[in-house]
């Protein structure tokens, strides 16, 4: 069976959540890690853009050991205050 390409999706705080989250402008990136956490499926990558998040995130689905999910940041972005993130990338990977 053929899987879906892995998409990345991009958060900043300058989007907006009703955004695809499918590109780093204004226009598309989303606002929330919550919003870009509820979008990823197996494979998909959440790219956070420079800012800071200060949210609690509940991931509704995590990866296989086939396909992560992935969390990162631009090296502009600072994830400093996204709550319990370690717990939540162990969660992702398996």
């Amino acid at each position: 069976s053929l899987s879906a390409p892995a998409e990345t999706y991009y958060v900043s705080p300058r989007g907006d959540d009703a955004n695809t989250g499918q590109g780093a402008a204004d226009g598309q990136a989303l606002r929330t890690v919550q919003a870009g956490a509820d979008k990823l499926q197996p494979g998909d990558t959440l790219l956070l853009l420079g800012g800071v998040y200060r949210e609690t995130v509940t991931f509704p689905r995590g990866g296989t050991p086939d396909a992560p999910m992935a969390i990162v940041h631009s090296r502009e972005s600072l994830s400093a205050g996204l709550d319990d993130f370690a717990s939540a990338v162990g969660f992702l990977s398996g």
